[in-house]
């Protein structure tokens, strides 16, 4: 289990960035990516926590594959963090502190 920090940082939303990354995959979904997208995009609507997103490991590698591979429409330190964020997750809910 990953636990990655939502945070909101000059406008931008953790869950949202995901969201626009699992929904708009830069090289097209196959099957079983449309599958692991829907288990991370449930995930998200699921949370209760308005601190952290519990992702199982598998889910989380998935969303660190599609990070890698989106090309974003902007440059800025307050997405990177957020990037950054997803990519580190911490395994427990100790390691990792929200914004």
């Amino acid at each position: 289990m990953k636990f990655i920090v939502l945070r909101e940082l000059s406008g931008l939303k953790t869950a949202e960035i995901i969201r626009a990354v699992i929904e708009r995959p830069s090289q097209g979904a196959g099957v079983e990516a449309i599958r692991a997208g829907c288990r991370v995009l449930d995930a998200i609507e699921s949370n209760d926590s308005p601190i952290r997103l519990a992702l199982e490991d598998a889910d989380h590698a998935f969303l660190v594959r599609a990070i890698n591979g989106f090309t974003f429409g902007l440059v800025s330190k307050d997405l990177l963090t957020i990037v950054d964020d997803i990519l580190n997750a911490a395994p427990r809910t100790g390691t990792s502190e929200a914004a």
